[in-house]
């Protein structure tokens, strides 16, 4: 990961100023709560990895993110999504055949590699390759939370950055907040916001419900 060019990017200036057209057409062939500029950051990530790095998501859905992550790179990814929630709503459509469709769709298919479990027994269970950006959006309870990021951090290399939404939520900002307690001396917060429209607290046009990037500094020496 070129941590210097990524904390260069992780600016309100440097993300208002990416171009966002890319990935506007994403929320309209599928249900994502991402905004544009929310995947322009997390693609400008992915081009700061090494390419022996991946991209790694817990929670993939319909798949707005990791489509928005991968488009127009080359960077390789796992996925991990269960698809027990919403199961059997025909409103939502969460299977893994709407997923991989619409990976098809967007031409990232061949650079995913799916795992159809519960992330607990993935990282039990799976070898996976170092992590350079890792963005966790599965279950959002306190508990899910923290154990999404304490078991995941361990495969991010030093310098790599964790990625969460919806830090809006109390839950969730409860489960980061006793992760970074227990690593206060391993992560920085690189860039962090809540939802900023007036009229709805809990939505916003670049940042959907807050956004929270954390890099890992284990390892690296500290500016």
């Amino acid at each position: 990961m070129d941590t210097h060019a990524a904390r260069e990017l992780l600016t309100i200036r440097s993300l208002m100023e990416l171009d966002v057209t890319p990935f506007a057409e994403i929320p309209f062939k599928l249900r994502s709560s991402g905004r544009p500029r929310f995947h322009a950051m997390m693609n400008a990530l992915a081009r700061c990895m090494a390419p022996t790095e991946i991209y790694l998501e817990v929670g993939s859905y319909q798949g707005g993110s990791m489509i928005g992550t991968l488009l127009g790179n080359q960077v390789r990814a796992f996925a991990v999504e269960d698809f027990r929630e919403f199961y059997g709503d025909p409103l939502v459509d969460n299977t893994r055949a709407t997923l991989e469709r619409h990976l098809h769709e967007f031409g990232v298919f061949n650079r995913v590699t799916l795992h159809e479990a519960d992330f607990h027994a993935i990282f039990a269970a799976v070898v996976i390759p170092p992590v350079g950006l890792y963005y966790y959006d599965a279950q959002h309870a306190e508990k899910d939370t923290y154990e999404g990021l304490t078991l995941g951090f361990p495969f991010v290399v030093p310098g790599g950055f964790i990625v969460l939404d919806d830090n809006g939520w109390n839950m969730v900002s409860r489960g980061i907040s006793r992760f970074l307690g227990e690593h206060y001396e391993e992560v920085k917060i690189i860039f962090a916001t809540t939802a900023s429209d007036r009229g709805n607290r809990s939505l916003d046009n670049d940042w959907w419900n807050g956004t929270m990037v954390i890099e890992k500094i284990i390892g690296r020496d500290v500016e």
